[in-house]
């Protein structure tokens, strides 16, 4: 299954002059991804040396699945709308594909090294790397070079001869294509025209610790009718303290309600299914988008462990389920998992990849959507459950969210965000009441108080403490 690293003898001697990639500061570039044979999903990615813009319909943790839309980034920071509607901005943490972004950036290992001494590049990378031929991709003449280990996984890279940019990336496992990414056009160009990195016209930028719903929400007008039509809903589909923990809250006029997302997740001690919304169980593994595995010599890598599958790439799209067989009869594939493949696995309408034993595929929930609030099924007493509702001031861009948390950390909650506190307020109503600061993707305010088993907390990029704090104490 692994191919023979005696095959890295026979390359070639590296040409004169050529002992390194010659060096690109600026590419425009197009082309497709899909994953598991599914449908290709087309993306456009301009790249100079500190920016970068890429347009294609990825998916920002779950959410905006299949809507096109554009990601700027430049050393102010990271930003995406929503390309037939570029009135409102948001502010992300972080790039929501760094693959997308590493693509245009030459491999990590100089060209004389293939030629030369690919044994270093093994040592390094900890792969067997193999030349596999040459071939032309985007109209340039390209090296085909594949990366494997012990496990089922094969990268190949077809790797640009002048520039060292991977302009093809597919990753197998257990001989099957699981990943293809293509560029169709390459064009490396001296500079890029006035304005290329910047903000549409007449923009508001969307700052705080808000949904990338809010890009859909933003448009639309819910309403105070609408804040308190979701949160009876889910006052009364709550099966925890028949909803009573679940609370309205009065918020200052120039917020806007955009909506609620609502989170429930019965606990278990097997492994969870990620984003999904499909109760952990013994009979299941799961798939993760989003984790960049150590050593793989791109971003965007499929790692295959006995808890599930890992891809280095958030999932994109489609439209229905599809099949994808992961070879449970390869004897050298289960003896590097150390456990059997699972024989069933599939893509979910989400773009995200469940594995299954056949016949335990039934009793999975899917989340679902009421008006703007969106749930999962009830679970009992002992879940995790979740209720954030959001908040924009439409003018300026500023937000105010709520949570309301139970059996779940601020650490979760806010995960990814780095937290400054707490320091305690006297409250008139509650034991237990503490302000802190968020400074991920940008200065936040924030007041968390404790009620029963239940911990609220209200965040705003405006609001200061005495605000927040009013804002709990007229629950």
């Amino acid at each position: 299954m692994i191919a023979n690293i005696v095959a890295l003898v026979a390359f070639s001697a590296s040409p004169v002059g050529l002992d390194d990639w010659q060096r690109v500061d600026n590419v425009r570039a197009a082309g497709f991804e899909q994953v598991a044979g599914g449908k290709p999903h087309p993306f456009t990615v301009v790249r100079s040396r500190d920016s970068f813009l890429y347009n294609f319909s990825r998916d920002i943790d779950g959410q905006l699945a299949g809507a096109l839309r554009t990601e700027l980034g430049t050393p102010k920071g990271v930003f995406t709308w929503l390309a037939g509607d570029p009135h409102f901005v948001l502010r992300l943490p972080y790039p929501s594909a760094p693959e997308f972004v590493e693509a245009l950036l030459p491999v990590r290992f100089k060209r004389k090294e293939v030629f030369q001494s690919p044994g270093d590049v093994e040592r390094r990378m900890q792969k067997k790397v193999q030349k596999q031929g040459e071939q032309d991709v985007a109209s340039h003449d390209c090296l085909v070079l594949s990366f494997s280990d012990r496990t089922p996984l094969v990268q190949t890279l077809w790797v640009d001869e002048a520039t060292g940019f991977a302009l093809k990336q597919e990753d197998s496992v257990s001989k099957q294509v699981v990943y293809d990414r293509t560029l169709t056009n390459f064009d490396p160009i001296s500079a890029f025209e006035a304005g290329t990195f910047e903000f549409p016209q007449n923009s508001v930028v969307i700052r705080g610790f808000v949904s990338p719903q809010i890009l859909a929400w933003a448009n639309m007008r819910h309403g105070p009718q609408q804040y308190q039509s979701d949160i009876a809903i889910l006052k009364a589909t709550s099966g925890i303290e028949s909803g009573l923990w679940i609370h309205q809250m009065i918020v200052p006029p120039n917020f806007e309600y955009m909506g609620t997302r609502h989170f429930q997740e019965l606990r278990s001690e097997e492994p969870p299914v990620a984003d999904s919304g499909l109760p952990a169980g013994p009979a299941q593994s799961f798939a993760s988008f989003g984790g960049i595995p150590a050593g793989w010599s791109e971003v965007g890598q499929v790692v295959l462990r006995p808890e599930g599958i890992f891809f280095g790439f958030s999932g994109i799209p489609d439209s229905q389920p599809r099949g994808l067989f992961l070879g449970a009869q390869d004897p050298d594939a289960a003896a590097a998992l150390q456990q059997p493949i699972l024989p069933s696995s599939y893509f979910g309408p989400d773009g995200h990849v469940y594995r299954l034993d056949q016949g335990e595929q039934n009793g999975t929930s899917q989340g679902q959507e009421n008006g703007s609030v969106e749930q999962n099924a009830s679970p009992p007493d002992s879940s995790q459950s979740s209720v954030r509702s959001e908040f924009l001031d439409k003018k300026t861009g500023d937000t105010l969210t709520i949570l309301q948390l139970r059996n779940v950390s601020l650490r979760d909650a806010f995960l990814g965000s780095r937290i400054i506190g707490p320091n305690k307020l006297v409250s008139q109503r509650y034991k237990e009441m503490n302000a802190f600061e968020l400074r991920d993707p940008v200065a936040m305010k924030a007041v968390e108080w404790r009620d029963g088993a239940t911990d609220y907390v209200v965040v705003s990029t405006v609001l200061d403490y005495t605000a927040l704090q009013s804002i709990a104490e007229r629950i």
